[in-house]
């Protein structure tokens, strides 16, 4: 576009080639990506990726229910080559517990054994108060006694 041969002037002058590629020497290329478990299995669809050699593809890590994500295979970012490219993300099974279910089992019961209720030994001890009060008792008659005995004497 333009005039592509002139002289200079002092006003601008623009001059535009537009090329287009030749299809034929456009050359594409592929990346598989696989999402499978540690035993190979397929666990979730596959996307194929394809473009132009030399550009640029990238690959995700899904979160994929039930699985935990163990390892990639492969580049997960790059360019596109003549060989076709795999990128396999690789996860684990998430174990879950077993349930097992069982007959009802009857709540268990406590039962309390009663003791019979134990005495102390006889020791005497009903005695002692009695024998205190009368020990008490003779002690005061006897002073009593000894003080009167004692007034008369003087």
């Amino acid at each position: 576009q333009g005039n592509k041969s002139g002289l200079f002037s002092t006003t601008p002058q623009t001059v535009t080639y537009i090329y287009t590629k030749n299809p034929i020497e456009i050359k594409t290329g592929t990346v598989t990506i696989k999402y499978v478990d540690t035993n190979g299995n397929s666990i979730s669809d596959e996307i194929t990726k394809s473009g132009n050699v030399g550009s640029l593809y990238t690959s995700e890590q899904k979160k994929i229910l039930g699985y935990n994500f163990k390892e990639i295979q492969g580049i997960g970012e790059g360019q596109f080559t003549i060989e076709s490219q795999t990128v396999t993300y690789v996860y684990t099974k998430i174990s879950t517990p077993t349930i097992i279910k069982t007959s009802v089992i009857p709540p268990k019961t406590l039962s309390v054994k009663t003791l019979p209720k134990e005495s102390l030994p006889e020791t005497g001890d009903k005695f002692f108060g009695f024998t205190l009060l009368s020990g008490s008792l003779l002690i005061l008659v006897s002073t009593t006694l000894y003080l009167l005995k004692s007034k008369k004497y003087k």
